[in-house]
């Protein structure tokens, strides 16, 4: 994993995590299973975790936090199964905004729609932290548009559910978390023709072919 060269957050690493750790608090909007929903985070961390990981996440990452020293409160944690060296994290400097892009993903467990699943590895955790001005609803708006971006790549790379054969729009336990610094952006809009949601929509389509590549898959 790289080092960070933006002046908003530092990357640490453990053997079993990775977390961004934020100089100021930032808006989260986020289908995290830990402090999920519309908050302030001062951290993310996507953890590893067991394929036969059977636990209440809220009570037990609560549990880890507390265990390896981190705060509860303003702790915004997701969980998977894959190969967190195979993590994609990327910063991109535009001429307007910054924004870096967390990522990990597997595919085994690709889910088309009313498909029951299989007990793979498969998960796609998205982080996207921007200092574009956007309001809450332009967060909601750019989210929509990472989740596209990670839908059509499944789509353009043959990633299929391995019980029906059928084009996956995803796997069954993905989450996406769009992070901002602006408490009172005024900008309601980051869909995939805007600037912020077309370069992010880019990285996200990419990102998920290099994992795919790396991971061989």
């Amino acid at each position: 994993m790289k080092h960070l060269t933006n002046g908003y957050c530092t990357l640490i690493k453990d053997l079993d995590f990775y977390s961004l750790i934020f100089k100021e608090p930032v808006i989260s909007i986020s289908s995290a299973p830990f402090n999920g929903g519309v908050n302030l985070v001062k951290m993310y961390m996507n953890r590893q975790v067991p394929i036969d990981y059977n636990h209440d996440p809220v009570k037990e990452i609560a549990n880890f936090l507390v265990e390896r020293g981190f705060p509860r409160e303003g702790s915004l944690v997701t969980i998977t199964a894959c190969d967190l060296e195979n993590a994609f994290i990327n910063e991109f400097f535009m001429d307007d905004f910054f924004f870096l892009l967390s990522m990990t993903a597997c595919f085994s467990n690709a889910l088309s729609i009313g498909g029951s699943g299989l007990k793979m590895p498969g998960t796609v955790n998205i982080t996207v932290f921007t200092d574009h001005s956007l309001s809450i609803a332009g967060g909601l708006n750019l989210f929509q548009s990472i989740v596209e971006a990670k839908s059509q790549a499944f789509n353009d790379f043959g990633i299929r559910d391995r019980n029906t054969g059928m084009p996956s729009p995803g796997t069954s336990t993905d989450t996406t978390s769009v992070l901002l610094t602006h408490r009172d952006g005024e900008n309601n809009y980051g869909g995939r023709l805007t600037d912020i949601g077309k370069q992010v929509s880019i990285a996200v389509h990419s990102g998920i072919e290099e994992i795919l590549r790396c991971s061989g898959e």
